[in-house]
């Protein structure tokens, strides 16, 4: 059975605080601020991964800009005709078998054949080439664009990393800039005075809290990250 607790509630008329208030009000606001950060977290996580998939995969991009500007066909053709070349001497030296065809002449029905079709097998293979490079240039035109339609989840990133260090250190811009302004000072010589080495203590201390925090803050985008995406998809 827990003792009872007999800590008198005041001493010569003073009031002691509800300590035990006190601290409940504190873990409950904590886990308030904890609770509202993942979710905040959560919900920037579940709309970038969201913006990312709707964006068109590279695959499906390749497809869709090569058939726009007839690759499969180029392709096709050229490699047809570049087979059909190399394949002329021994197409042409196994028609000519069992026939009066001495090598000369089959080197010569060979050599005419094949100047027959070089040139168009090198339209053929520059049309191609040309159609390859067309694709590569709009995919990669696309592939800007699409990182420019996600940029705005990277600057909600650094906004809300940000945000949640300064909510749990306290350390607002206002008190960024004041301990800049003290920093200033030391750096030009200014002798400060006790308040101000004092107030500058404190201020450094908030400013490591708020480092502190940015680090776990950036820890937990990235464990929330991999939950949501273990093969690092939209990484």
């Amino acid at each position: 059975m827990p003792k009872a607790d007999n800590t008198p509630s005041s001493v010569e008329g003073y009031t002691f605080p509800d300590y035990g208030s006190i601290f409940s009000n504190y873990r409950t606001g904590s886990q308030n601020l904890l609770g509202s950060q993942d979710r905040q977290v959560g919900d920037y996580l579940s709309g970038y991964a969201g913006a990312i998939k709707r964006q068109e995969s590279v695959p499906a991009m390749y497809a869709r800009i090569g058939t726009e500007l007839g690759l499969p066909n180029l392709m096709r053709n050229a490699n047809q005709i570049n087979e059909t070349l190399a394949a002329i001497p021994e197409t042409y030296g196994a028609a000519t078998r069992g026939f009066d065809v001495n090598a000369n002449q089959l080197a010569r029905i060979i050599g005419a054949k094949t100047a027959a079709l070089e040139p168009a097998a090198r339209r053929a293979t520059n049309a191609a080439q040309t159609a390859s490079g067309q694709v590569a240039q709009l995919m990669g035109l696309t592939q800007q664009q699409q990182q420019k339609e996600l940029l705005p989840y990277e600057y909600e990133r650094d906004f809300l990393r940000d945000r949640i260090a300064r909510e749990t250190s306290l350390f607002t811009t206002a008190n960024e800039q004041e301990l800049r302004a003290l920093d200033q000072k030391v750096s030009l010589g200014v002798q400060l005075t006790e308040a101000e080495k004092q107030r500058k203590q404190q201020l450094e201390m908030q400013r490591n809290d708020y480092e502190n925090s940015r680090s776990l803050a950036e820890q937990k985008f990235g464990f929330e990250q991999k939950l949501q995406d273990p093969l690092g998809l939209f990484s």
